[in-house]
Parts: C-alpha cells; sequence; structure tokens
C-alpha cells in the first residue's frame, strides 16, 4: 500500500475483500488502518467492498 500511495496520486482508494475469506477481511482491515494513521482518509475517498457475494452458503465475514 505504501508505495502505492506514493507512486500514484489516486482520488479514491477501492479496498476489496471476499465474503468467504477471514484473511483477505484482516488484510482490507489492515489497508484501512495504514490508510487511517497516515491521513489518507481525511483527503481521499476509501470504499470498502465484499465480493463473491453469489457465494453466501460459504461466507466467514458476517453481513453486520
Amino acid at each position: 500500500v505504501e508505495t502505492f500511495c506514493y507512486t500514484f496520486n489516486v482520488d479514491v482508494f477501492v479496498v476489496v475483500y471476499s465474503i468467504i475469506d477471514m484473511q483477505s477481511f484482516k488484510t482490507a482491515e489492515e489497508i484501512l488502518l495504514y490508510l487511517w494513521k497516515n491521513d489518507y482518509m481525511s483527503s481521499k475517498g476509501v470504499i470498502l467492498v465484499g465480493n463473491k457475494a453469489d457465494l453466501e452458503r460459504r461466507r466467514e465475514i458476517p453481513a453486520s
């Protein structure tokens, strides 16, 4: 994330995780925390996306 933030002048961050993979969600949390700690959220948009919603039966991440 750090290299990406310094290499490109972005307006919005889209963080995508898989609803069937707890590790991908934890990684998304780490990315969001990094963005928050380094003050990117105060000036840039951030969108969190739960992917693979069609695999609801295999969901590991609670919906609420």
